[in-house]
């Protein structure tokens, strides 16, 4: 009868017999990989079972291996350096600073903040790969969606380590003629409800008459850009304004509260040198930016 390979043998087993065979001993064994002795001995009996064969006969003094555990120790060392072999890779890919990073910004950040500071990023990390990823639309971290991201809105769950790097001041911004015709006067474009612009929204509903907003959007670079078409006055991050050109600024004493900027990244992922080097580019980037 042909005998039963098991197939759920795993690397503590492994790690076992071989720590075994070398300290010759159960106690010499426990000690090198942590273990109790009693626990050490109902492991490596546990193994013997799974293999259905004898592999060290209990000796004064230890163990010695028997015939069969001779013939299979170069498997395993042979299976143990493979093992360590792929985790060394697997930290030495980690370790170095290179490999793709995955970041979310809000919309007209990625051309107007991000992409003209790539070139003295990529001197400092030639080696590492950035994809980005720009919109209204939160990118989910969670999900690995972006490794890293600039949020206009603190995650409130998770293993998350958030950081405010700005303050973004908004500001009524629109063509000089309609700067002229003043709020009152002027058409409105706006955000949409669902855009995540609440506190934007609430002054708009608050102070313009409902037949002034003749659009609403709810995406940034829409908003702008309808602004600079003369379609209306448009609320706007003023960096932002500024970035994307062609707008004069209505000056509103009290108009809304600054709008925090947000970096974020899980945890875990921070202590990955490569994503670490974005986050510290992209908290330097943005409050340069946005200072300005």
């Amino acid at each position: 009868m042909q005998k039963r390979i098991p197939h759920d043998l795993d690397w503590d087993a492994l790690r076992l017999l071989l720590a075994a065979a070398r300290a010759r001993s159960l106690t010499g064994a426990a000690r090198a990989l942590k273990l109790d002795q009693s626990t050490a001995s109902r492991r490596l009996a546990a193994l013997e079972r799974a293999l259905g064969v004898r592999l060290f006969d209990r000796v004064p003094g230890g163990l010695e291996p028997t015939p069969v555990a001779i013939q299979v120790l170069p498997l395993a060392e042979a299976a143990e350096a493979q093992v360590l072999e792929l985790l060394r890779t697997a930290a030495g890919a980690d370790e170095a600073l290179q490999g793709t990073v995955r970041v979310a910004v809000p919309e007209a950040m990625d051309s107007g903040v991000l992409v003209p500071a790539l070139g003295a990023f990529y001197e400092r990390y030639p080696r590492v790969r950035l994809e980005v990823v720009a919109g209204a639309a939160l990118a989910n971290l969670s999900r690995r969606e972006a490794d890293v991201g600039l949020r206009l809105v603190r995650p409130q769950a998770g293993e998350f380590v958030a950081l405010r790097v700005a303050w973004l001041s908004v500001g009524a911004w629109g063509t000089k003629a309609l700067v002229a015709l003043g709020a009152g006067r002027a058409p409105w474009v706006g955000w949409d409800d669902e855009a995540g612009f609440r506190a934007e929204s609430g002054w708009l509903s608050r102070h313009v008459a409902p037949d002034q907003v003749r659009l609403r959007c709810n995406r940034l670079e829409a908003l702008a850009a309808a602004a600079r078409a003369g379609l209306g006055l448009a609320l706007l991050p003023d960096a932002m304004a500024r970035l994307a050109g062609g707008l004069t600024r209505l000056e509103l004493p009290g108009l809304a509260p600054a709008l925090p900027l947000w970096l974020v990244a899980h945890k875990a992922l921070l202590r990955v040198p490569r994503v670490r080097v974005v986050w510290e580019f992209l908290r330097e980037e943005a409050a340069r930016a946005m200072a300005g």
